[in-house]
């Protein structure tokens, strides 16, 4: 019975799938486990046969771990296999057993006829016959060089050490028997000296017999050693230099380059590419030594100068007096200036067709900044896990972190926003992390310039699709977050609180607050065991005091399962939580977090979501018609030549391809969604109906 999440102990079959002596190849099902919690398919991790099934489907619960059928390999023949016993043995051999085998090995028939009894008693006086003469034999292992020197000297042909009787390991021949074949030594020589090392081997320890412990009276105490109290280190302080700065040169210049070219560009991102550069370059510190690869080049020769003589610095500007500036305004730009070809030419400057304003990306209703710089990371897949068989790739922390460094060194990391969603290990997501915090560095003297949605993508259903150590690294980086998207099953990973109820949904997003401080939550799925047929989506923001404020949205499930539904959300809840912030001027606020007066059923995280959810079930309602109309004009035959397991494989694939999203075919309810949900503060949600 295998262990299908880690807090499951047991389980029971409810249908099995296969049938004895049938054959299946990876990735098949073999049987569906129910549980309290959910219904799981096991699939074949390797191509085999079903021997023998020993549980069978709706019986009593079964421990994890205990034997429910037998599998063979694919090419082996059931009729000639021999199964092992149903409860196999777990105890040891008993020492009767063991000293009587081995007994009838060395010693011979006599031996076996010994009681077994005396024969565990005295096994430790059981001699061995003395080893026989050596005989000669055929040398199947090369000759040691020194044997073959010996021949040479001897005017021996290497065939003649065919003759010669070997004592050395598994009938090698040794020089010892070389020289007593010649009649340099005597002959029994060999023999003599493989008898001696084989019991110099041994090493015997009955004489070893444990020191009497000394009398304390006899022994004078020493006084003890008084203690060393080593003062402990008193860490170094940072030192702030405080230097007023003039930046009426940096904002010529981007005066500048917003007459000729139309682009504004931020403060802060001269003041990103002024640390870099001075950062670069600096001069090393005094008394510092040398690394011992500097020190190998220079013995070399292999650098000039022969020693580094500068050094990367870590120095970070802490601006102040900066007025904060609101996405809202809308940017007025310069008149256009008279080109360098209409002076050439004597013609007039054509007239440039500039927006007075920021324009309209037709996702936003209003006049939101369309400077928005993205940063993600995907998988290198052929099609997504929805097919159950994919090629590909996955992004290896190593890349992930190469990537953004090659980013990095040509200054292309000014970005608005961070997405991060599926990693495959916990190197990977700590690879995340540590983009993030270098996003959130630069953006310190700029609040509310950088926002990281993290998607903590990790299992559902009480099933882990990453492994247990990716869970931790998660929990470190949620203080380093601005919005988490986890569904209930992550919830619960994160929280460590069970959610079935209402009471135990709001403590366990109180506890990301206030543990974590993470300012806002979305769980994008809560199934209603009072009504099945709905999905709820639960939301908070934090005040300052960390408390929540939970808004509630319940939409009704479409039958049909899509993929890449989490990720539509995820994207979609970042286009309409800055529409939102941009309408209530909150672009400056650090994580774009509302005053503590705002209720939770009009905040800008449960409006944005409002909007997400009207796209989205628009999108999935065409998708489902859609996919049932493709169904239908696929429904002939197969071929007659296909086998039934092939057929049906077809058609799962099938279904999976006409149930693929139609995102671009609805671009229309991505830009203008019908707001047919509404968000309801969880305050004025009475207990009874709140069951999770």
């Amino acid at each position: 019975m295998p262990a299908m999440s880690p807090t499951m102990t047991e389980g029971s079959i409810a249908k099995w799938k296969v049938k004895e002596g049938d054959s299946f190849s990876t990735g098949d099902v073999l049987l569906e486990i129910e549980t309290d919690k959910a219904q799981m398919d096991v699939e074949a991790q390797d191509d085999g046969k079903m021997a023998k099934i020993t549980q069978n489907a709706g019986g009593d619960k079964i421990g994890v771990g205990a034997r429910i059928a037998i599998i063979a390999e694919a090419e082996d023949d059931l009729s000639s296999l021999e199964l092992p016993s149903e409860q196999p043995s777990q105890t040891i051999p008993s020492a009767d057993d063991t000293t009587s085998s081995s007994a009838s090995k060395d010693i011979g028939a006599s031996g076996a006829a010994k009681n077994s009894n005396s024969s565990s008693d005295k096994s430790s006086d059981v001699k061995r016959p003395p080893p026989s003469p050596s005989q000669p034999r055929k040398q199947t292992y090369p000759l040691y060089p020194s044997i073959v020197q010996l021949l040479h000297e001897n005017g021996l042909v290497s065939s003649e050490a065919d003759k010669i009787p070997a004592s050395g390991p598994k009938g090698r021949l040794l020089k010892g028997d070389v020289l007593a074949y010649l009649g340099q030594i005597s002959s029994s020589y060999p023999s003599e000296q493989s008898t001696r090392i084989g019991k110099l081997g041994h090493l015997d320890l009955s004489n070893v017999r444990a020191v009497p412990p000394k009398e304390e009276s006899s022994v004078q105490k020493t006084p003890p050693r008084p203690e060393l109290v080593i003062p402990e280190a008193e860490p170094e302080l940072d030192t702030e230099v405080a230097v007023p700065i003039s930046l009426s040169s940096v904002l010529l210049v981007q005066k500048r380059i917003s007459d000729v070219l139309g682009v504004r560009l931020p403060i802060s991102t001269f003041v990103a590419r002024a640390t870099e550069l001075a950062n670069d370059e600096l001069p090393q510190r005094a008394g510092r030594k040398p690394s011992t690869d500097e020190l190998f080049n220079d013995v070399l020769g292999l650098s000039s100068p022969s020693i580094s003589r500068t050094s990367r610095g870590s120095f970070i500007p802490q601006m102040t007096a900066l007025p904060p500036s609101s996405l809202s305004e809308p940017t007025t730009l310069p008149q256009s200036q008279p080109d360098v070809y209409d002076m050439l030419t004597g013609g007039t400057p054509a007239a440039r067709k500039r927006s007075q304003a920021l324009p309209n990306l037709g996702i936003y209703n209003s006049k939101v900044e369309d400077t928005t710089n993205m940063f993600s990371v995907t998988a290198a897949k052929g099609n997504h896990t929805g097919y159950k068989q994919f090629k590909g790739t996955k992004a290896s922390a190593e890349e992930i972190s190469d990537l953004y460094a090659g980013l990095k060194q040509s200054y292309l990391t000014d970005f608005d926003v961070l997405l991060s969603g599926y990693a495959p290990s916990a190197e990977a997501v700590e690879a995340i992390g540590s983009i993030a915090r270098d996003q959130k560095l630069r953006a310190t003297t700029k609040p509310g310039s950088f926002f990281w949605v993290l998607d903590p993508v990790m299992g559902d259903e009480g099933r882990l699709y990453v492994n247990e150590n990716v869970v931790p690294v998660y929990k470190k980086l949620l203080t380093a977050a601005d919005l988490i998207l986890p569904n209930q099953f992550e919830l619960e990973l994160l929280s460590e609180v069970k959610v079935n109820s209402l009471t135990s949904l709001k403590e366990a997003i109180a506890k990301l607050h206030k543990a974590y401080r993470v300012p806002h939550i979305i769980v994008t799925s809560i199934r209603n065991a009072e009504s099945p047929s709905v999905i709820s989506i639960v939301g908070s923001t934090a005040r300052s005091d960390l408390s929540p404020r939970i808004f509630k949205i319940d939409v009704p499930e479409i039958d049909c399962f899509f993929s890449g539904t989490g990720d539509m959300f995820a994207a979609l809840i970042i286009v309409r939580l800055r529409e939102a912030i941009t309408h209530s001027g909150l672009g400056g606020q650090k994580s774009w977090v509302s005053l503590d007066d705002v209720q939770a059923e009009v905040l800008p995280l449960a409006k944005a979501a409002e909007k997400v959810l009207g796209s989205m079930q628009a999108v999935l309602e065409k998708t489902k018609q859609a996919r049932d109309k493709d169904l239908e004009q696929m429904s002939g035959p197969l071929g007659v030549m296909e086998k039934e397991k092939d057929s049906e494989k077809r058609q799962g694939l099938r279904k999976t391809k006409a149930a693929e999203v139609r995102v671009v075919r609805c671009l229309s309810d991505l830009r203008e969604p019908q707001l047919t949900f509404e968000a309801h503060s969880v305050e004025e949600i009475n207990e009874n109906d709140g069951h999770c």
